[in-house]
Parts: structure tokens; C-alpha cells; sequence
């Protein structure tokens, strides 16, 4: 029992076999998730594009994701600096919100591949061609809100940021005036 109390690098050998355990079990569950996963699509007629999307969420980003719960729950066992600590809570918020902007941009992908399925049998175009913007825009104001979380964590005064955007925003508005009635009437006679 000596042996894991040997320290390495000023910590027990113990924490060490701890984080690759957790990193082992991590990967073992992506493992076991992704095989479910797979004989749950094969049990059930699900579209292709909509199979590809849960394949793509259920992928790497869960995968990812995992990686770093577990990475996260063994580099805490670990006696480090107040500044190391710092600097890796840091990367790991930043990391840990990436991941999961991803995750959510895919799940939204997920979502409107049912809806684009779904439009497919209807007799109009405008679902068809509304759902790829309103797709866009919805990934777009993820990603936006994901790097003012990034931001706002990493220390940054994300108020007067939103501030000057809204202002610039205004600016922008009042010049495509003309442009923005333009495509609202494109809009309307579409529908």
C-alpha cells in the first residue's frame, strides 16, 4: 500500500492512477452509449438525415464532453498552485462551454432535420425554404451567446461590449432601413 502513497511530481501516485481511471471510464461509457446508440437506430426506421445528426451529437462532442467531466474530476484531486489552478479552471470553463456550444448547435441541427423532414410533405415552399435561415440564425445566436459566456468567464466586461454592440447594432438598422422593408415584402409575397 506504500506504493500509491509514493509521491510524484509532489502528489500520490494514487491520484495519478485516479485521473487515468477516469479518463478509462469516461471512454468506456462513450463506448457503451455509442453502441446503444447504434442498435437503438437500426431497431427504428429513422430518416437518414435525421440518423446522421444523432450520430453527430452523439459523436465526438459527447465524446468530448465526457473527456473533459472526467479530466475535470481527476485534475481536482491533484494538489496544484493557486495560480496552475487558475489557469486550469480557466481552460476548462472555456473548454467545457465550447464543447457544449457544440453540442447544443448540433442538437438544434438535430431538431430542424425533424422539421425539414416534416416540411417535405407539405405542399408549400416556404417551409422549405424558411427553416435553413431560421437554422443559421439559431446557430448563429448560439455561437454569439457561447463566446460572450467565453468571455465573461475569462474575466472580460462582456456589459460594455453588449453595449457598444447595441449601439453599432442601431446604427446598422437605421442604414439597411430600406433593405430590411425590401426583404420583409420578399417575405411577404412568398407566403
Amino acid at each position: 500500500m506504500r506504493f500509491f502513497e509514493a509521491e510524484v511530481l509532489g502528489n500520490p501516485l494514487w491520484k495519478y492512477i485516479a485521473l487515468f481511471g477516469s479518463l478509462l471510464a469516461a471512454g468506456v461509457l462513450h463506448f457503451v452509449i455509442q453502441r446503444l446508440l447504434h442498435r437503438a437506430l437500426k431497431l427504428k426506421a429513422v430518416p437518414e438525415g435525421v440518423e446522421r445528426s444523432v450520430r453527430v451529437l452523439f459523436g465526438r462532442p459527447l465524446g468530448a464532453l465526457l473527456f473533459l467531466l472526467a479530466l475535470w474530476a481527476g485534475i481536482n484531486l491533484f494538489a496544484l498552485p493557486a495560480a496552475a489552478a487558475g489557469v486550469v479552471r480557466g481552460l476548462f470553463i472555456t473548454a467545457l462551454t465550447v464543447v457544449g456550444i457544440y453540442i447544443i448547435t448540433k442538437f438544434v441541427d438535430l431538431l430542424f432535420s425533424l422539421w425539414r423532414e416534416r416540411a417535405k410533405r407539405t405542399e408549400t415552399r416556404l417551409d422549405d425554404q424558411v427553416i435553413p435561415l431560421l437554422s443559421k440564425v439559431t446557430k448563429f445566436a448560439i455561437w454569439a451567446i457561447g463566446i460572450l459566456l467565453v468571455l465573461q468567464n475569462l474575466g472580460y466586461n462582456v456589459t460594455s461590449l453588449l453595449a457598444g454592440l447595441g449601439i453599432g447594432g442601431l446604427a446598422v438598422a437605421l442604414a439597411a432601413q430600406e433593405t430590411l422593408s425590401n426583404f420583409i415584402g420578399a417575405l411577404a409575397i412568398l407566403v
